[in-house]
């Protein structure tokens, strides 16, 4: 058994040294001194391929009665830990097939899917490659907001493949200058003239001839969590096609009234808290090309998009840890109630053209349930700002609980409901691009 050990110890060697310059950067430190996720990856490949010269038949060591898409190897790992003496309790098996679960790096996705790879015959050549993914930013002079937005996105704990494109209109107020001050960390790419669709569009060809396989889109007033590039990744290597997230509407008092309950699961229903908007939504290159581009409109372009997705049978995912703060300062209540008033109608326009009157998919609970009786009558309001507050108390809007409720039900949900009453007006069949109102110039000021 030691001479076997021995063996696969200079195997494991020889993989990570040819690999070394992919998956270790402290070249120099012995993995054995190293009780990271780098160690636990050597010791988890020394454990597979001791396991691969051993004669015990793996139906033995298999679990045949684990759920699909369960920790199904863990018993796996126990009873190679036992056939070869090795001390496993330190390894968090949580990482195994539960990556949705917790934060991950490229480490223990290529950690999991290579023991995968052994235990199925797999080519280990296979499973190693990552995924390569561009983050896209289309905008127009958006200064206050865009370093802020572009050093969360190269702050990030991924290892993974992901490279940054901002496409920028022709800035007046600075931004062509914060977003060259990144280089060569980003892509600038500047067209006077070019729509925040257009900019997106170009992104997304330019993905295409590229060969990327997912597309990640936010906003330039959205500052994204460490883990915001892994997790939508992680989704897409299981296999989905569209993932979106949470949105933390803030900037302040009149923001935060949009905030939603947020769900404590991940779902694929559309549900409130919890959006594919553009703005905290990634897609795979797969799902692009059947698609097809963005649509030119005045507003929610990505609404558009995903409809078509959904009944193109697309696989969604909405993870309420994915999450995003949108610095976007309503201003007032005047400017709050014009664009509530203008998402709601437009979204009742785009849902109808695509779905028909009544019969939106997808949809855990459509305007007219409980939840919105909910709001009218404040228990909602009440459990939202108790979720809420304490992401809101980090970057200092401080409504209480009175404010709140005041501004939830006059600044945002009577203009949504009233929006959707006006939206379901227009006869069901295509929208043409002129009965989508631009619902992004209110909120910016009083308009």
């Amino acid at each position: 058994m030691a001479r076997l050990q021995s063996r696969c110890e200079a195997d494991v060697s020889d993989f990570l040294h040819r690999f070394d310059s992919r998956i270790h950067l402290r070249r120099h430190e012995h993995p054995r001194h190293d009780r990271s996720a780098y160690a636990r990856l050597y010791d988890n490949l020394q454990v597979v391929l001791l396991a691969r010269i051993l004669l015990s038949p793996w139906d033995i060591l298999r679990d045949e009665m684990a759920e699909e898409e369960t920790a199904s190897d863990c018993p796996l790992l126990r009873c190679l830990y036992r056939l070869v003496d090795f001390d496993g309790d330190y390894v968090q098996h949580r990482h195994l097939h539960h990556p949705l679960l917790c934060a991950r790096s490229s480490l223990s996705r290529l950690h999991s899917e290579l023991l995968r790879g052994f235990v199925l015959g797999n080519p280990v050549f296979d499973v190693v490659d990552t995924m390569k993914a561009l983050v896209v930013v289309s905008e127009l002079n958006s200064a206050r907001t865009l370093r802020r937005c572009l050093d969360s996105l190269l702050d990030q704990d991924s290892k993974d493949d992901y490279r940054i494109i901002i496409v920028d209109g022709g800035s007046t107020d600075g931004s062509i200058e914060i977003t060259k001050s990144f280089a060569p960390r980003l892509n600038v790419i500047i067209s006077p003239g070019m729509s925040e669709v257009g900019g997106q569009n170009f992104a997304c060809f330019l993905a295409l001839e590229s060969e990327y396989d997912v597309i990640l889109f936010t906003n330039s007033d959205c500052y994204v969590g460490r883990n915001w590039v892994s997790r939508h990744l992680a989704w897409h290597e299981h296999g989905y096609d569209m993932v979106g997230g949470k949105v933390f509407w803030g900037g302040d008092e009149y923001g935060f009234s949009w905030s939603y309950m947020t769900p404590p699961a991940p779902t694929n229903l559309l549900t409130s808290g919890l959006s594919l908007g553009f703005s905290n939504c990634s897609v795979s290159i797969a799902l692009f090309k059947k698609v097809g581009p963005l649509k030119e409109m005045k507003a929610h372009q990505d609404m558009d998009f995903w409809i078509r997705a959904i009944k193109m049978g697309a696989r969604m995912a909405l993870d309420p840890d994915i999450e995003i703060y949108h610095d976007h300062p309503m201003r007032s209540i005047k400017g709050s109630w014009l664009r509530s008033f203008y998402y709601g109608r437009n979204h009742v326009i785009l849902l109808r053209s695509g779905f028909g009157r009544t019969k939106w998919p997808y949809y855990a609970s459509w305007p007219y349930s409980l939840n919105t009786l909910q709001d009218f009558t404040m228990v909602r309001g009440t459990r939202i700002w108790k979720q809420q507050r304490a992401t809101a108390e980090k970057f200092r809007i401080r409504p209480g609980l009175l404010r709140f409720l005041f501004l939830k039900f006059f600044a945002f949900k009577t203009a949504n409901v009233f929006g959707w009453i006006m939206g379901m007006l227009y006869p069901v069949g295509k929208v043409a691009g002129t009965e989508i109102s631009d619902a992004h110039i209110w909120g910016r000021s009083d308009g």
